[in-house]
């Protein structure tokens, strides 16, 4: 019998604030199906998008104005392995954002077609208890008809800089973040400009919708269920 290898999604899954007030975020899962995007190539041995901003303003400083864009192209991330990405926006509410950002990485899981025991989440951790951010995760998911495995829920401290998967989704939630800061600056004159420009990503196809309210109760009994875990 030939032997046949199983084969995984590998989503790496990363956020950010920029231009959406402190309450506000942007989580991006990024796609691959190659193993070694998932792998750690240890601390700080990526770029993450701050650390190619301080780059820029390295630039400013010796040559008295900013680069246009200092980020690696789309293109460049396909490359080398980027198959697909989706984001959504979360707003807090009654939730703070590390909550909310739970139940938003899980609902884009949810809601895209993936196998739920080939499919293995690389979380750059946002919330200092992962055993209750696992929990919320993989119960949230359960809620919503997605059976994965405990064991395919894996949260990284630091892991942008250091599983690329994670490093390819904190560059597109961070310039998804800078484009739309920018394209509703019309509405919100007194925002500072940002002098840095996005690389060109196709974003507006891939943005999944934020979790409605039937998604916040969900999240609310789950959170209740931790408590009685706990």
């Amino acid at each position: 019998m030939a032997y046949v290898a199983k084969t995984f999604t590998y989503l790496g899954i990363d956020e950010t604030s920029l231009g959406l007030g402190n309450q506000n975020l942007i989580v991006a899962a990024a796609e691959t199906h190659k193993k070694t995007l998932a792998k750690d190539k240890g601390w700080r041995a990526l770029k993450k998008a701050k650390d190619f901003l301080e780059e820029a303003k390295e630039i400013r400083r010796k040559e008295g104005e900013y680069p246009q864009t200092i980020f690696p192209p789309y293109s460049e991330l396909e490359t080398t392995g980027l198959e697909n990405f989706h984001w959504t926006r979360a707003t807090g509410g009654r939730f703070s954002r590390q909550i909310i950002e739970h139940a938003s990485l899980a609902f884009i899981v949810a809601t895209n077609g993936y196998n739920p025991q080939r499919t293995i989440l690389l979380i750059d951790a946002f919330h200092s208890n992962h055993e209750l951010s696992r929990y919320l995760i993989k119960e949230y998911l359960n809620r919503q008809g997605f059976n994965i495995p405990r064991r395919n829920i894996e949260i990284h401290g630091g892991g942008d800089r250091s599983v690329p998967i994670i490093n390819y989704a904190d560059l597109i939630a961070f310039q998804i973040g800078l484009a739309l800061h920018e394209k509703y600056r019309q509405w919100h004159p007194d925002r500072l400009t940002f002098p840095i420009r996005p690389s060109e990503i196709p974003y507006d196809e891939k943005r999944v919708m934020s979790i409605d309210e039937e998604g916040r109760s969900q999240l609310e009994e789950v959170l209740k269920s931790w408590k009685g875990h706990s």
